[in-house]
């Protein structure tokens, strides 16, 4: 068999396991899901969902506030609050960062590498005393939470293709 017979058999073995190559160079790298991870807690500061539109309920349309006083005294304290995280600085006034509280629910965040899907979860609390996860779902979507196109494009580039050009070099050379 020839040197060309060889590399045919090892483009034929990469289209074969490509979606497995794929999901190991993703999977098999910690700073992969450390920089998803810091990518979800950077849009949500921002304001974002996974669709790039803003977080709602505005704190102004939240129910959870008596008044629109009281929405606008605590829409100060938080820009006041995150003012020197330049994700805040992106997020319009009365557009939620899902800071809650104590930070629990920033701090929950991980990866699932399921079989059909990769997918952003948090278990922090669930369910806690006070129910705080199950609201945040309920109240802002399953939607506000996964990456931004924009996100996933830039993860790919940097994080994943390089590892995966890897792993096909060394099947077809």
């Amino acid at each position: 068999m020839g040197r060309l017979d060889e590399m045919v058999r090892g483009v034929r073995e990469v289209a074969d396991s490509l979606e497995g190559m794929l999901r190991s160079a993703m999977e098999d790298n910690p700073a992969v899901e450390m920089e998803m991870v810091a990518m979800q807690k950077e849009q949500l500061y921002a304001g974002k969902r996974s669709d790039g539109r803003d977080i709602t309920p505005t704190m102004d349309e939240d129910p959870f506030f008596r008044t629109r006083d009281a929405a606008m005294r605590y829409m100060l304290r938080k820009r006041q609050r995150f003012a020197t995280n330049p994700f805040d600085a992106m997020r319009k006034f009365n557009v939620p960062n899902l800071i809650l509280s104590t930070g629990l629910f920033h701090s929950g965040f991980y990866v699932d590498f399921g079989p059909d899907a990769v997918k952003m979860c948090n278990d922090q609390g669930v369910p806690n005393e006070r129910g705080i996860l199950v609201d945040v779902y309920s109240k802002y979507g399953q939607e506000t939470f996964g990456l931004t196109d924009e996100n996933w494009d830039l993860l790919m580039r940097r994080d994943v293709i390089p590892q995966l050009r890897e792993r096909i070099m060394q099947k077809i050379s």
